[in-house]
Protein backbone atom coordinates (compact mmCIF):
# COMPACT_ATOMS: atom_id res chain seq x y z
CA UNK A 1 0.00 0.00 0.00
CA UNK A 2 0.78 3.48 -0.59
CA UNK A 3 2.28 5.15 2.24
CA UNK A 4 0.77 8.47 3.43
CA UNK A 5 3.24 10.86 2.10
CA UNK A 6 2.78 9.17 -1.29
CA UNK A 7 -1.17 9.92 -1.64
CA UNK A 8 -0.11 13.44 -0.39
CA UNK A 9 1.55 14.06 -3.80
CA UNK A 10 -0.85 12.81 -5.46
CA UNK A 11 -3.71 14.80 -4.27
CA UNK A 12 -1.48 17.80 -4.97
CA UNK A 13 -0.91 16.96 -8.62
CA UNK A 14 -4.10 16.24 -9.13
CA UNK A 15 -5.01 20.00 -7.47
CA UNK A 16 -3.10 21.72 -10.67
CA UNK A 17 -5.01 19.50 -13.64
CA UNK A 18 -4.31 18.07 -16.70
CA UNK A 19 -3.56 20.46 -19.17
CA UNK A 20 -0.09 20.81 -17.40
CA UNK A 21 0.48 16.94 -17.13
CA UNK A 22 3.94 16.07 -17.87
CA UNK A 23 4.47 13.42 -20.70
CA UNK A 24 7.53 11.66 -20.72
CA UNK A 25 9.24 10.86 -24.24
CA UNK A 26 11.10 7.78 -25.24
CA UNK A 27 14.51 8.51 -27.32
CA UNK A 28 14.31 8.38 -30.77
CA UNK A 29 10.51 8.15 -31.56
CA UNK A 30 9.19 10.92 -34.05
CA UNK A 31 6.81 13.08 -32.67
CA UNK A 32 3.66 13.19 -34.26
CA UNK A 33 2.79 16.58 -35.04
CA UNK A 34 -0.49 18.67 -33.50
CA UNK A 35 -3.75 18.38 -34.71
CA UNK A 36 -3.92 21.97 -34.99
CA UNK A 37 -0.27 22.39 -37.16
CA UNK A 38 0.00 24.52 -40.46
CA UNK A 39 1.55 23.06 -43.45
CA UNK A 40 4.14 25.47 -44.91
CA UNK A 41 5.75 23.16 -47.55
CA UNK A 42 5.82 24.26 -51.09
CA UNK A 43 5.47 22.34 -53.82
CA UNK A 44 6.64 23.55 -57.72
CA UNK A 45 7.09 22.24 -60.90
CA UNK A 46 9.43 24.01 -63.66
CA UNK A 47 7.46 24.85 -66.47
CA UNK A 48 9.35 23.96 -69.97
CA UNK A 49 8.31 25.67 -72.93
CA UNK A 50 9.72 25.14 -76.47
CA UNK A 51 12.19 27.58 -78.47
CA UNK A 52 13.14 29.44 -74.94
CA UNK A 53 16.62 29.32 -76.29
CA UNK A 54 18.90 32.77 -75.35
CA UNK A 55 20.97 31.63 -78.73
CA UNK A 56 17.96 31.03 -80.78
CA UNK A 57 17.34 34.75 -79.70
CA UNK A 58 20.35 36.48 -81.14
CA UNK A 59 20.23 34.46 -84.21
CA UNK A 60 20.77 37.32 -87.04
CA UNK A 61 21.56 39.60 -84.16
CA UNK A 62 25.03 41.84 -84.30
CA UNK A 63 26.86 40.34 -81.54
CA UNK A 64 30.20 41.83 -79.79
CA UNK A 65 33.53 38.87 -79.65
CA UNK A 66 31.81 37.70 -76.81
CA UNK A 67 28.49 36.90 -78.11
CA UNK A 68 26.58 39.95 -76.27
CA UNK A 69 23.81 41.93 -78.25
CA UNK A 70 23.99 45.57 -77.99
CA UNK A 71 21.11 45.76 -75.39
CA UNK A 72 23.15 43.20 -73.37
CA UNK A 73 25.91 45.71 -73.31
CA UNK A 74 23.82 48.86 -72.74
CA UNK A 75 22.79 46.99 -70.08
CA UNK A 76 26.34 46.46 -68.39
CA UNK A 77 27.28 49.62 -68.64
CA UNK A 78 25.68 50.58 -65.59
CA UNK A 79 27.05 47.34 -63.70
CA UNK A 80 28.67 47.99 -60.40
CA UNK A 81 32.39 46.29 -61.13
CA UNK A 82 34.15 48.61 -63.55
CA UNK A 83 35.77 46.29 -65.03
CA UNK A 84 32.22 44.95 -66.58
CA UNK A 85 31.63 48.63 -67.79
CA UNK A 86 34.84 48.79 -69.25
CA UNK A 87 34.41 45.23 -70.93
CA UNK A 88 30.86 46.43 -72.02
CA UNK A 89 32.27 49.56 -73.57
CA UNK A 90 34.50 47.69 -75.43
CA UNK A 91 32.34 45.38 -76.90
CA UNK A 92 30.12 48.32 -78.10
CA UNK A 93 33.15 49.42 -79.79
CA UNK A 94 34.07 46.47 -81.39
CA UNK A 95 30.24 46.25 -82.72
CA UNK A 96 29.68 49.28 -84.06
CA UNK A 97 33.20 48.92 -85.89
CA UNK A 98 31.80 45.67 -87.27
CA UNK A 99 28.30 46.35 -87.89
CA UNK A 100 28.26 50.29 -88.57
CA UNK A 101 24.33 49.99 -88.85
CA UNK A 102 23.99 49.53 -85.34
CA UNK A 103 25.45 53.07 -84.72
CA UNK A 104 22.50 54.94 -86.95
CA UNK A 105 19.77 52.44 -85.87
CA UNK A 106 20.07 52.92 -81.80
CA UNK A 107 22.09 56.26 -81.85
CA UNK A 108 19.66 58.25 -79.47
CA UNK A 109 19.44 55.04 -76.87
CA UNK A 110 23.36 54.83 -77.54
CA UNK A 111 24.20 58.61 -76.29
CA UNK A 112 21.75 58.26 -73.71
CA UNK A 113 23.07 55.65 -72.05
CA UNK A 114 26.65 56.30 -72.77
CA UNK A 115 26.38 59.74 -71.44
CA UNK A 116 25.85 58.47 -68.44
CA UNK A 117 29.49 57.42 -67.78
CA UNK A 118 31.16 60.42 -68.18
CA UNK A 119 31.34 61.23 -64.31
CA UNK A 120 32.07 57.82 -63.97
CA UNK A 121 34.29 56.89 -60.89
CA UNK A 122 36.67 54.55 -62.61
CA UNK A 123 39.72 56.56 -64.96
CA UNK A 124 39.82 53.47 -67.33
CA UNK A 125 36.12 53.10 -67.82
CA UNK A 126 36.27 57.20 -69.05
CA UNK A 127 39.42 57.05 -71.08
CA UNK A 128 37.46 53.83 -72.82
CA UNK A 129 33.98 55.66 -72.99
CA UNK A 130 36.36 59.01 -74.83
CA UNK A 131 37.95 56.30 -77.72
CA UNK A 132 34.17 54.93 -78.25
CA UNK A 133 32.80 58.59 -78.79
CA UNK A 134 35.55 59.38 -81.08
CA UNK A 135 33.79 57.27 -83.23
CA UNK A 136 31.15 59.37 -84.42
CA UNK A 137 30.27 62.27 -82.04
CA UNK A 138 27.90 64.50 -84.25
CA UNK A 139 24.93 65.65 -84.83
CA UNK A 140 22.02 67.38 -82.57
CA UNK A 141 22.40 64.31 -79.98
CA UNK A 142 25.47 65.49 -78.47
CA UNK A 143 23.75 68.46 -76.82
CA UNK A 144 22.14 65.29 -74.46
CA UNK A 145 25.72 65.15 -73.85
CA UNK A 146 26.16 68.63 -72.23
CA UNK A 147 23.87 67.87 -68.88
CA UNK A 148 26.47 65.10 -68.12
CA UNK A 149 29.13 67.29 -68.83
CA UNK A 150 28.74 70.05 -67.16
CA UNK A 151 27.86 68.01 -64.16
CA UNK A 152 31.04 66.16 -64.41
CA UNK A 153 32.86 69.38 -64.06
CA UNK A 154 31.50 70.00 -60.30
CA UNK A 155 32.63 66.00 -59.66
CA UNK A 156 34.27 65.82 -55.89
CA UNK A 157 37.18 64.25 -58.11
CA UNK A 158 39.94 66.69 -59.76
CA UNK A 159 40.35 63.64 -62.12
CA UNK A 160 37.14 63.35 -63.20
CA UNK A 161 36.97 67.19 -63.76
CA UNK A 162 39.70 67.61 -66.09
CA UNK A 163 38.30 63.97 -68.01
CA UNK A 164 34.87 66.32 -68.53
CA UNK A 165 37.30 69.09 -70.09
CA UNK A 166 38.52 66.66 -72.43
CA UNK A 167 35.11 65.37 -73.24
CA UNK A 168 34.36 69.00 -73.83
CA UNK A 169 36.58 69.73 -76.43
CA UNK A 170 35.46 66.32 -78.02
CA UNK A 171 32.14 67.87 -78.33
CA UNK A 172 33.15 71.34 -79.56
CA UNK A 173 35.98 69.64 -82.24
CA UNK A 174 33.07 68.08 -83.93
CA UNK A 175 30.65 70.64 -83.58
CA UNK A 176 31.89 74.12 -83.06
CA UNK A 177 28.34 75.35 -82.83
CA UNK A 178 27.66 74.18 -79.48
CA UNK A 179 30.72 76.10 -77.21
CA UNK A 180 28.56 79.30 -78.97
CA UNK A 181 25.46 77.43 -77.63
CA UNK A 182 26.77 76.91 -74.11
CA UNK A 183 29.11 80.09 -73.82
CA UNK A 184 28.76 81.39 -70.71
CA UNK A 185 28.78 78.83 -68.79
CA UNK A 186 31.98 76.61 -70.52
CA UNK A 187 33.59 79.96 -69.62
CA UNK A 188 32.30 79.97 -66.36
CA UNK A 189 33.47 76.23 -65.52
CA UNK A 190 37.41 77.67 -67.42
CA UNK A 191 37.11 80.15 -64.71
CA UNK A 192 37.12 77.78 -61.43
CA UNK A 193 40.36 75.41 -62.58
CA UNK A 194 42.81 78.84 -61.57
CA UNK A 195 40.76 78.85 -58.22
CA UNK A 196 40.43 74.89 -57.83
CA UNK A 197 43.03 72.70 -56.24
CA UNK A 198 43.98 71.91 -59.86
CA UNK A 199 47.63 73.15 -59.33
CA UNK A 200 48.44 70.82 -56.48
CA UNK A 201 48.01 67.63 -58.92
CA UNK A 202 51.39 66.04 -59.64
CA UNK A 203 50.66 65.69 -63.46
CA UNK A 204 49.93 68.92 -64.36
CA UNK A 205 50.03 68.15 -68.35
CA UNK A 206 46.24 67.60 -67.59
CA UNK A 207 45.27 70.57 -66.51
CA UNK A 208 47.18 71.99 -69.78
CA UNK A 209 44.88 69.66 -72.05
CA UNK A 210 42.07 71.34 -70.73
CA UNK A 211 43.62 74.87 -71.08
CA UNK A 212 44.05 74.09 -74.92
CA UNK A 213 40.53 73.31 -74.85
CA UNK A 214 39.95 76.85 -73.78
CA UNK A 215 42.53 78.01 -76.60
CA UNK A 216 40.32 76.01 -78.94
CA UNK A 217 37.29 77.64 -77.95
CA UNK A 218 38.33 81.28 -77.49
CA UNK A 219 39.47 80.61 -81.62
CA UNK A 220 36.14 79.38 -82.50
CA UNK A 221 35.40 82.75 -81.20
CA UNK A 222 37.65 84.78 -83.39
CA UNK A 223 36.89 82.93 -86.51
CA UNK A 224 33.02 83.86 -86.47
CA UNK A 225 34.01 87.22 -85.91
CA UNK A 226 36.05 87.00 -88.39
CA UNK A 227 33.46 85.58 -91.02
CA UNK A 228 31.15 87.72 -90.06
CA UNK A 229 33.24 90.60 -90.95
CA UNK A 230 34.56 88.94 -94.19
CA UNK A 231 31.07 88.94 -95.62
CA UNK A 232 28.51 91.50 -96.97
CA UNK A 233 25.57 92.17 -94.27
CA UNK A 234 22.12 92.74 -95.03
CA UNK A 235 20.04 95.29 -92.64
CA UNK A 236 18.69 91.81 -91.05
CA UNK A 237 22.41 90.47 -90.58
CA UNK A 238 22.94 93.70 -89.46
CA UNK A 239 20.23 93.71 -86.62
CA UNK A 240 21.39 90.19 -85.81
CA UNK A 241 25.06 90.91 -85.42
CA UNK A 242 24.31 94.07 -83.10
CA UNK A 243 21.85 91.01 -81.03
CA UNK A 244 25.11 88.92 -81.07
CA UNK A 245 27.32 91.74 -79.61
CA UNK A 246 24.47 92.59 -76.94
CA UNK A 247 24.73 89.05 -75.53
CA UNK A 248 28.30 88.97 -75.78
CA UNK A 249 28.29 92.09 -74.17
CA UNK A 250 26.44 90.85 -71.00
CA UNK A 251 27.59 87.15 -70.93
CA UNK A 252 30.64 85.71 -72.63
CA UNK A 253 32.63 89.57 -72.58
CA UNK A 254 32.27 89.38 -68.39
CA UNK A 255 33.21 85.69 -67.95
CA UNK A 256 36.04 85.95 -70.05
CA UNK A 257 37.28 89.07 -68.49
CA UNK A 258 36.95 87.34 -64.89
CA UNK A 259 39.26 84.60 -66.59
CA UNK A 260 42.00 86.84 -67.98
CA UNK A 261 41.87 89.20 -65.22
CA UNK A 262 43.06 85.61 -62.97
CA UNK A 263 46.20 85.73 -64.82
CA UNK A 264 49.06 85.49 -64.86
CA UNK A 265 49.19 83.33 -61.71
CA UNK A 266 51.86 84.10 -59.38
CA UNK A 267 53.84 81.08 -57.95
CA UNK A 268 54.27 80.57 -53.97
CA UNK A 269 57.54 79.81 -52.24
CA UNK A 270 55.76 76.66 -51.06
CA UNK A 271 55.90 75.26 -54.46
CA UNK A 272 58.57 72.60 -55.45
CA UNK A 273 60.83 73.26 -58.78
CA UNK A 274 59.44 70.79 -60.34
CA UNK A 275 55.90 72.22 -59.88
CA UNK A 276 57.09 76.00 -60.49
CA UNK A 277 57.73 74.91 -63.85
CA UNK A 278 54.88 73.48 -64.53
CA UNK A 279 53.14 76.80 -63.31
CA UNK A 280 54.98 79.14 -65.75
CA UNK A 281 53.76 76.62 -68.41
CA UNK A 282 50.31 77.51 -67.71
CA UNK A 283 51.54 81.03 -67.19
CA UNK A 284 52.40 80.68 -71.05
CA UNK A 285 49.29 79.35 -72.04
CA UNK A 286 46.99 81.90 -70.79
CA UNK A 287 49.09 84.27 -71.72
CA UNK A 288 48.67 83.23 -75.12
CA UNK A 289 45.13 83.58 -74.87
CA UNK A 290 45.67 86.99 -74.23
CA UNK A 291 47.23 87.73 -77.16
CA UNK A 292 45.40 85.77 -78.96
CA UNK A 293 41.93 88.29 -78.09
CA UNK A 294 44.35 91.31 -77.91
CA UNK A 295 44.20 90.36 -81.75
CA UNK A 296 40.59 91.58 -81.65
CA UNK A 297 39.17 92.58 -78.68
CA UNK A 298 40.30 95.99 -77.28
CA UNK A 299 41.00 94.49 -73.62
CA UNK A 300 41.23 97.10 -70.79
CA UNK A 301 44.12 98.26 -69.93
CA UNK A 302 44.38 97.37 -66.42
CA UNK A 303 44.13 93.54 -67.45
CA UNK A 304 46.91 94.46 -70.46
CA UNK A 305 49.46 95.64 -67.34
CA UNK A 306 49.32 92.74 -65.75
CA UNK A 307 50.85 91.08 -68.58
CA UNK A 308 53.65 93.29 -69.20
CA UNK A 309 55.61 92.40 -66.39
CA UNK A 310 55.56 88.79 -66.78
CA UNK A 311 56.82 89.29 -70.79
CA UNK A 312 59.42 91.56 -69.50
CA UNK A 313 60.85 88.60 -67.28
CA UNK A 314 60.34 86.03 -69.96
CA UNK A 315 62.61 88.85 -71.80
CA UNK A 316 65.10 89.13 -69.47
CA UNK A 317 65.26 85.71 -68.33
CA UNK A 318 64.67 86.43 -64.36
CA UNK A 319 62.14 86.57 -62.35
CA UNK A 320 60.94 89.58 -60.15
CA UNK A 321 63.03 88.07 -57.25
CA UNK A 322 66.19 87.53 -59.18
CA UNK A 323 66.04 84.13 -59.88
CA UNK A 324 66.64 82.43 -63.15
CA UNK A 325 63.88 81.11 -65.65
CA UNK A 326 64.47 77.62 -66.72
CA UNK A 327 66.11 77.80 -70.10
CA UNK A 328 64.10 75.14 -72.31
CA UNK A 329 61.02 76.44 -71.05
CA UNK A 330 61.51 80.17 -71.65
CA UNK A 331 62.42 79.59 -75.34
CA UNK A 332 59.14 77.83 -76.06
CA UNK A 333 57.46 80.17 -74.52
CA UNK A 334 58.92 83.00 -76.12
CA UNK A 335 58.66 81.51 -79.51
CA UNK A 336 55.01 81.34 -79.35
CA UNK A 337 55.24 84.75 -77.72
CA UNK A 338 57.39 86.66 -80.51
CA UNK A 339 54.79 86.75 -83.43
CA UNK A 340 52.43 89.41 -81.18
CA UNK A 341 55.26 91.55 -80.11
CA UNK A 342 55.36 94.00 -82.66
CA UNK A 343 51.65 94.69 -82.66
CA UNK A 344 51.93 95.04 -79.02
CA UNK A 345 54.73 97.45 -79.05
CA UNK A 346 52.70 99.56 -81.71
CA UNK A 347 49.17 99.73 -80.34
CA UNK A 348 48.24 98.72 -76.92
CA UNK A 349 50.84 100.11 -74.28
CA UNK A 350 52.14 103.15 -72.94
CA UNK A 351 55.35 104.62 -74.21
CA UNK A 352 57.35 103.49 -70.56
CA UNK A 353 56.25 99.97 -71.40
CA UNK A 354 57.24 100.68 -74.70
CA UNK A 355 60.75 101.43 -73.48
CA UNK A 356 60.84 99.04 -70.98
CA UNK A 357 60.05 96.03 -73.43
CA UNK A 358 62.25 97.43 -76.38
CA UNK A 359 64.97 97.24 -73.84
CA UNK A 360 64.30 93.81 -72.79
CA UNK A 361 63.85 92.67 -76.60
CA UNK A 362 67.05 93.64 -77.48
CA UNK A 363 68.72 92.25 -74.72
CA UNK A 364 67.40 89.12 -75.60
CA UNK A 365 68.43 88.94 -78.97
CA UNK A 366 72.02 90.00 -77.93
CA UNK A 367 72.49 87.15 -75.39
CA UNK A 368 71.10 83.95 -77.11
CA UNK A 369 72.75 81.96 -79.25
CA UNK A 370 73.24 82.31 -82.96
CA UNK A 371 72.20 79.01 -83.91
CA UNK A 372 69.50 79.18 -81.49
CA UNK A 373 65.68 78.97 -82.54
CA UNK A 374 65.16 82.22 -80.97
CA UNK A 375 67.78 84.22 -82.70
CA UNK A 376 66.00 83.39 -85.42
CA UNK A 377 62.60 84.19 -84.14
CA UNK A 378 64.12 87.34 -83.26
CA UNK A 379 65.33 87.99 -86.95
CA UNK A 380 61.35 87.41 -88.18
CA UNK A 381 59.99 90.27 -86.77
CA UNK A 382 63.28 92.87 -87.10
CA UNK A 383 61.53 93.17 -90.23
CA UNK A 384 58.10 94.52 -88.73
CA UNK A 385 60.22 96.78 -86.29
CA UNK A 386 63.24 97.96 -88.76
CA UNK A 387 61.44 97.47 -92.59
CA UNK A 388 57.76 98.49 -91.26
CA UNK A 389 58.81 100.87 -88.40
CA UNK A 390 56.17 103.48 -89.58
CA UNK A 391 53.45 101.43 -90.00
CA UNK A 392 54.02 99.57 -86.18
CA UNK A 393 54.86 103.19 -84.48
CA UNK A 394 58.47 102.34 -84.18
CA UNK A 395 59.29 105.23 -85.75
CA UNK A 396 63.27 105.97 -86.30
CA UNK A 397 62.18 109.56 -85.68
CA UNK A 398 62.43 108.91 -81.81
CA UNK A 399 66.05 108.97 -80.62
CA UNK A 400 65.37 105.93 -77.98
CA UNK A 401 63.67 103.50 -80.87
CA UNK A 402 66.50 104.70 -82.72
CA UNK A 403 69.44 103.49 -80.43
CA UNK A 404 67.73 99.92 -80.30
CA UNK A 405 67.37 99.42 -83.84
CA UNK A 406 70.78 100.40 -84.72
CA UNK A 407 72.01 97.77 -82.30
CA UNK A 408 69.95 95.27 -84.03
CA UNK A 409 71.34 96.24 -87.47
CA UNK A 410 74.93 96.17 -85.69
CA UNK A 411 74.34 92.45 -84.94
CA UNK A 412 73.29 91.24 -88.25
CA UNK A 413 77.54 91.03 -89.58
CA UNK A 414 78.33 89.78 -86.73
CA UNK A 415 75.31 87.15 -86.60
CA UNK A 416 76.66 86.35 -90.14
CA UNK A 417 80.37 85.96 -89.66
CA UNK A 418 79.59 83.48 -86.54
CA UNK A 419 77.43 81.10 -88.72
CA UNK A 420 79.69 81.24 -91.31
CA UNK A 421 78.97 78.22 -94.02
CA UNK A 422 77.73 75.99 -91.56
CA UNK A 423 73.94 77.09 -91.63
CA UNK A 424 73.39 78.53 -95.32
CA UNK A 425 69.65 78.81 -94.41
CA UNK A 426 69.96 80.78 -91.52
CA UNK A 427 72.41 83.22 -93.39
CA UNK A 428 69.84 83.18 -96.23
CA UNK A 429 67.29 85.05 -94.05
CA UNK A 430 69.74 87.37 -92.39
CA UNK A 431 71.17 88.57 -95.94
CA UNK A 432 67.93 88.76 -96.88
CA UNK A 433 66.97 91.41 -93.83
CA UNK A 434 70.00 92.79 -95.05
CA UNK A 435 68.76 93.10 -98.38
CA UNK A 436 65.49 94.51 -97.79
CA UNK A 437 66.89 96.98 -95.22
CA UNK A 438 69.34 98.34 -98.17
CA UNK A 439 66.27 99.29 -99.93
CA UNK A 440 64.59 100.69 -97.15
CA UNK A 441 67.28 103.34 -96.16
CA UNK A 442 66.37 105.89 -98.59
CA UNK A 443 63.18 105.73 -96.98
CA UNK A 444 64.52 106.14 -93.86
CA UNK A 445 67.33 108.23 -93.44
CA UNK A 446 68.62 107.47 -90.12
CA UNK A 447 69.41 104.04 -91.67
CA UNK A 448 71.52 105.02 -94.64
CA UNK A 449 74.79 106.08 -92.43
CA UNK A 450 74.48 102.31 -90.42
CA UNK A 451 74.01 100.66 -93.94
CA UNK A 452 77.13 101.91 -95.17
CA UNK A 453 79.09 101.42 -91.86
CA UNK A 454 78.24 97.37 -92.60
CA UNK A 455 80.63 97.19 -95.72
CA UNK A 456 83.96 96.06 -93.45
CA UNK A 457 82.12 94.13 -91.30
CA UNK A 458 80.75 92.25 -94.08
CA UNK A 459 84.27 91.36 -95.53
CA UNK A 460 85.06 88.80 -92.82
CA UNK A 461 81.98 86.96 -94.30
CA UNK A 462 82.53 87.12 -97.81
CA UNK A 463 86.41 86.69 -97.95
CA UNK A 464 89.12 85.70 -95.99
CA UNK A 465 91.68 86.80 -97.85
CA UNK A 466 93.02 91.06 -98.52
CA UNK A 467 95.40 89.86 -100.87
CA UNK A 468 94.70 89.21 -104.92
CA UNK A 469 94.08 85.25 -104.08
CA UNK A 470 90.75 84.33 -105.34
CA UNK A 471 90.55 80.99 -103.64
CA UNK A 472 89.72 77.80 -105.70
CA UNK A 473 89.09 78.92 -108.99
CA UNK A 474 87.81 75.41 -110.97
CA UNK A 475 85.49 75.60 -107.53
CA UNK A 476 84.57 79.50 -108.28
CA UNK A 477 84.10 79.16 -111.96
CA UNK A 478 81.53 75.89 -111.05
CA UNK A 479 79.59 78.39 -109.10
CA UNK A 480 79.62 81.33 -111.51
CA UNK A 481 79.41 80.10 -114.89
CA UNK A 482 75.65 78.74 -114.82
CA UNK A 483 75.11 82.48 -113.21
CA UNK A 484 76.99 84.38 -115.69
CA UNK A 485 76.16 82.78 -118.61
CA UNK A 486 72.23 83.15 -117.70
CA UNK A 487 72.78 87.04 -117.32
CA UNK A 488 74.28 87.22 -120.71
CA UNK A 489 71.26 86.02 -122.12
CA UNK A 490 69.58 88.42 -120.72
CA UNK A 491 71.34 90.63 -123.25
CA UNK A 492 72.98 93.33 -120.92
CA UNK A 493 74.23 96.72 -121.89
CA UNK A 494 77.75 96.50 -123.72
CA UNK A 495 79.72 97.49 -120.30
CA UNK A 496 78.36 94.96 -117.77
CA UNK A 497 78.48 92.44 -120.97
CA UNK A 498 82.23 92.93 -120.95
CA UNK A 499 82.80 92.28 -117.36
CA UNK A 500 80.68 89.34 -117.45
CA UNK A 501 82.57 87.78 -120.44
CA UNK A 502 85.93 88.96 -118.28
CA UNK A 503 84.92 87.24 -115.63
CA UNK A 504 84.97 83.44 -117.62
CA UNK A 505 88.28 84.27 -119.36
CA UNK A 506 90.06 84.93 -115.86
CA UNK A 507 88.54 81.69 -114.77
CA UNK A 508 88.47 79.77 -117.17
CA UNK A 509 91.78 77.66 -118.95
CA UNK A 510 93.32 75.81 -121.30
CA UNK A 511 91.05 73.44 -122.00
CA UNK A 512 88.46 75.26 -121.24
CA UNK A 513 86.24 73.87 -117.96
CA UNK A 514 82.89 75.24 -119.26
CA UNK A 515 80.07 72.99 -119.84
CA UNK A 516 78.83 72.20 -122.76
CA UNK A 517 75.13 73.98 -121.59
CA UNK A 518 77.37 76.78 -121.16
CA UNK A 519 79.45 76.94 -124.16
CA UNK A 520 75.51 76.75 -125.99
CA UNK A 521 74.25 79.63 -124.00
CA UNK A 522 77.51 81.86 -124.93
CA UNK A 523 76.74 80.78 -128.78
CA UNK A 524 73.26 82.22 -128.62
CA UNK A 525 74.57 85.36 -126.84
CA UNK A 526 78.01 86.05 -128.12
CA UNK A 527 76.90 86.56 -131.84
CA UNK A 528 74.45 89.96 -130.55
CA UNK A 529 76.94 90.92 -128.42
CA UNK A 530 79.77 91.32 -130.96
CA UNK A 531 77.30 92.84 -133.26
CA UNK A 532 76.46 95.71 -130.38
CA UNK A 533 79.93 96.08 -130.27
CA UNK A 534 80.62 96.78 -133.95
CA UNK A 535 77.71 99.14 -134.14
CA UNK A 536 78.94 101.28 -131.23
CA UNK A 537 82.20 101.72 -132.75
CA UNK A 538 81.06 102.65 -136.16
CA UNK A 539 79.39 105.43 -134.04
CA UNK A 540 82.48 106.32 -131.93
CA UNK A 541 80.74 105.60 -128.76
CA UNK A 542 83.69 104.29 -127.43
CA UNK A 543 86.55 105.54 -125.90
CA UNK A 544 90.02 104.15 -126.91
CA UNK A 545 90.80 102.68 -123.39
CA UNK A 546 87.03 100.93 -123.90
CA UNK A 547 88.02 99.47 -127.05
CA UNK A 548 91.39 98.25 -125.73
CA UNK A 549 89.98 96.19 -123.27
CA UNK A 550 87.24 94.84 -125.43
CA UNK A 551 89.54 93.29 -127.76
CA UNK A 552 91.45 91.85 -124.87
CA UNK A 553 88.50 90.18 -124.43
CA UNK A 554 88.07 89.35 -127.84
CA UNK A 555 91.35 87.58 -127.68
CA UNK A 556 90.94 85.82 -125.01
CA UNK A 557 87.84 84.54 -126.50
CA UNK A 558 89.64 83.32 -129.17
CA UNK A 559 91.50 81.38 -127.63
CA UNK A 560 88.22 79.37 -125.74
CA UNK A 561 86.38 79.42 -129.31
CA UNK A 562 89.53 77.40 -131.08
CA UNK A 563 88.97 74.70 -128.76
CA UNK A 564 85.13 74.88 -128.82
CA UNK A 565 84.76 74.96 -132.66
CA UNK A 566 83.12 78.69 -132.79
CA UNK A 567 84.85 80.13 -135.39
CA UNK A 568 82.65 83.16 -135.58
CA UNK A 569 84.19 83.93 -132.81
CA UNK A 570 87.21 84.16 -134.35
CA UNK A 571 86.03 86.12 -137.37
CA UNK A 572 85.35 89.01 -134.71
CA UNK A 573 88.66 88.82 -132.29
CA UNK A 574 90.45 89.70 -135.59
CA UNK A 575 88.67 92.61 -136.40
CA UNK A 576 90.34 95.82 -135.96
CA UNK A 577 88.14 98.97 -134.61
CA UNK A 578 89.12 102.16 -136.74
CA UNK A 579 90.20 104.92 -133.92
Amino acid sequence: MAGPKAKKKKKQQQKHGVDFKKIKRKVGRKLSAPKNATNIQIKSKAIILPEQSVATEKAGSATSKKGLVLDDLLKQTSHYNSKVRRDALTGIKELILKHPGELKAHKFALIEKLSQRIGDEDRLVKETLYELLKLDIQGSLILRMMTYIFRAMTHFSVEARLMAFKFLDLVVQNNSSTFLFYAEKILQNYEDIPRSDLFNMQDKSKVKNALLGLVRCLSILLCKSQEDGSHDKSESDEIRSQLDMVIWDQTVSPALMKLLADFPLHSTDQLSATNQEKHSLLDAEITEIFFNFQEWIDLPTAITNKYLPYIEMLLVEKTSDGKRVHAAIREKQLLSFFPYIPKLLSQHVSDDWKYSLLQAFTQAFMDCSSESKLKFACISILEKMLIHGAETFLDPIDPAILDHQITWIRELPELLVALGDKHPSSSKVVLRLINLLGGSATVHPSFLLEYEGLKSPFQAFFSTSDGEVMGDIPLLLQLLEEIIVGQLQLKPDIENARALLQVICTLDSEPTRLSVESLAGLSDSLPSYLLDIVHASQENKMTLVERHKIQRALDQLSNLSSQKQMPWVLCFSHKKFAL
